[in-house]
């Protein structure tokens, strides 16, 4: 019989906890053993709404790691103390599955990677977009496997409307603040897209970005924001809002030499010579091929622990760290007004970290 892996929450602010609880319960030989957060009300709101009554509860993640014997944590917090939280459970030996996005900083980026490496535990990046019976999933693997011949072009729009700055909750309490989310829009959207981007092209030569406040006047961060990134033969357009109402018919677009692959929220059609007059051909998400057996990045850790290998590289520390250095790159051409070139300098150790 498998072991039984504890898992332990490492904060309960970000919206997408709720799927983390969710997905760990639908593993049988893993338990949720303790949850913490320093807002007591938001942790018995997920305690009761889960049904875990025998779950220990803390008000740090410190102090969960040091009095809980954990195999696995699931860090929800804001993004800005990632890096922390990471950094905890790496020195306990203690797998993570981050919430996306990895960082908005390259400098928190590397001290993950650094920590994953010098204690050779997992930190692995849980985006929603990557996982289960989505048309996404599916057309990444899709692209990746040539269906579209060489890839040279993605786009990728995403958001939606958000409540007002008054009725925020917990969640979007610190999404509103650039400190900890690192932008506004920007950094909840533009990740999605620089994610998809990374997988397909790798990482880009240069960088431009622009965002503001387009229509909203209850924030202090971006409502919209757009990213170009160039490559040597190809490139990508990613946009971002939380001011648009409605769905468009399609939020990715991989253009490939031999077709384009078209993804909305209705599934995906595919353009090539032979239909691109006749309207594309719908395909559905079966003819797709899925890129792993595992429905969600925590069952697919569990999987990779079981059988003693690598999770995907996509999933992995090194892939995102790559994908938070053109997220930096991003705000740097914000702020500056400047297209921003890659590779970023590497951070510098201060003397005080030594």
């Amino acid at each position: 019989m498998s072991k039984t892996y504890r898992v332990g929450i490492a904060g309960v602010t970000h919206g997408h906890v709720s799927a983390h609880l969710r997905e760990w319960k639908e593993i049988p030989n893993a338990k949720v053993v303790a949850i913490a957060d320093a807002n007591a009300a938001e942790r018995e709101r997920y305690v009761t709404r889960y049904e875990m009554g025998d779950v220990r509860q803390f008000d740090s993640i410190a102090g969960m790691l040091e009095k809980e014997e954990l195999d696995i944590v699931s860090v929800c917090n804001e993004t800005s103390n990632h890096a922390s939280v990471v950094e905890l459970a790496a020195a306990h030996r203690v797998h993570a599955i981050v919430e996306k996005p990895l960082a908005f900083s390259l400098a928190d980026a590397e001290r993950m990677l650094a920590a994953a490496g010098k204690h050779r535990v997992y930190v692995l990046t849980n985006y929603p977009s990557r996982w289960g019976n989505r048309a996404t999933t599916r057309a990444l693997e899709f692209v990746k496997r040539g269906g579209i011949g060489r890839p040279y072009e993605v786009r990728h729009r995403g958001g939606g409307t958000k409540p007002r700055a008054i009725d925020a909750n917990t969640f979007f309490q610190w999404l509103y603040q650039p400190v900890t989310n690192g932008a506004g829009a920007f950094m909840d959207y533009c990740c999605y897209g620089v994610d998809m981007a990374v997988g397909i092209l790798g990482s880009p030569n240069a960088v431009y970005a622009v965002a503001g406040r387009w229509q909203r006047n209850d924030l202090i961060t971006d409502d919209n924001a757009r990213m170009l990134l160039q490559y040597h033969r190809g490139g990508a357009l990613v946009e971002a809002t939380w001011s648009q109402f409605g769905h468009l018919p399609f939020s990715t677009l991989f253009l490939g030499e031999e077709g384009t692959l078209a993804i909305g929220h209705h599934g995906a059609v595919l353009y090539n010579a032979e239909n691109e007059h006749s309207g594309g051909r719908e395909i559905p998400l079966e003819e797709l091929p899925a890129p792993v057996a595992e429905a969600s990045l925590p069952a697919h850790l569990m999987a990779s622990l079981e059988r003693s290998e690598w999770p995907v590289d996509w999933a992995g520390i090194a892939f995102h760290r790559d994908v938070t250095e053109v997220l930096d790159a991003g705000l740097r051409s914000v702020k500056t007004g400047q297209v921003v070139h890659l590779p970023l300098p590497l951070p510098l150790m201060q003397a005080a970290d030594y």
